[in-house]
């Protein structure tokens, strides 16, 4: 990616074709019904195509955009499970839709006071591949236990005391400053779903005082 900035921003685009050609993924409708499955994989490629068939327009462009905007220091990230602390909401749900671990990545980018992300990039076949950015419809993901709308594929609902019973170890929430001077006391509700490896991700607020969630949900992410 920095290679690619610095082409780009000479203009040489002779030496940039190459690289974004390495870009192109190939057998791509394959590559997406193998990692997300027949009807979700399917509805990617062809939301994607567009993209991905001009790539050679497309990519220069955003590397051009990326350049007007001074996001000079690309750090490529690795996304390897649904519980990644480096991964957005939407990547999230992108994660946990794979059929097979897939390892995915993406590229932030920060300048004095911004930041980007290009999304998505995959090894395959010896190079990394830009699959484009792309969203998961939580109306095509089969049956599963969901959160917030969106149903992770082998999640299941699992009830608070059962989970109690499964800590290693519980971790008391601070009690905030503020809302200690001001005697605000109570309960907060918190939702989750919890990887494999314990991992907590995806947790929010169901109901609480603003001023005690942010304690609670540091707590419980330990």
């Amino acid at each position: 990616m920095g290679e690619m900035l610095k082409l780009e921003k000479k203009h040489d685009a002779k030496g940039l074709a190459p690289y974004v050609e390495s870009l192109e993924l190939p057998n791509a409708s394959t590559w997406f019904r193998a990692t997300f499955g027949d009807e979700v994989g399917v509805r990617l490629a062809d939301s994607s195509e567009r993209t991905r068939v001009n790539l050679q327009l497309v990519f220069p462009e955003l590397l051009e955009q990326l350049n007007a905007k001074h996001f000079t220091h690309p750090k490529a990230e690795l996304l390897t499970d649904s519980c990644n602390g480096d991964a957005s909401a939407e990547e999230f749900r992108v994660l946990a839709s794979r059929r097979d671990k897939q390892l995915l990545y993406h590229v932030r980018f920060t300048s004095s006071s911004q930041t980007a992300t290009v999304s998505y990039f995959a090894y395959v076949d010896g190079a990394f591949r830009y699959l484009t950015y792309f969203r998961i419809n939580p109306q095509i993901n089969g049956s599963a236990a969901e959160t917030d709308g969106f149903k992770v594929p082998g999640a299941v609902n699992v009830g608070g005391n059962v989970i109690r019973g499964r800590l290693t170890r519980e971790v008391t929430p601070m009690y905030p400053v503020r809302a200690r001077m001001e005697g605000i006391q109570g309960s907060v509700l918190l939702r989750a779903i919890i990887g494999e490896n314990g991992n907590v991700c995806n947790l929010r607020v169901v109901s609480g005082d603003p001023l005690l969630a942010a304690s609670a949900m540091a707590a419980v992410r330990q």
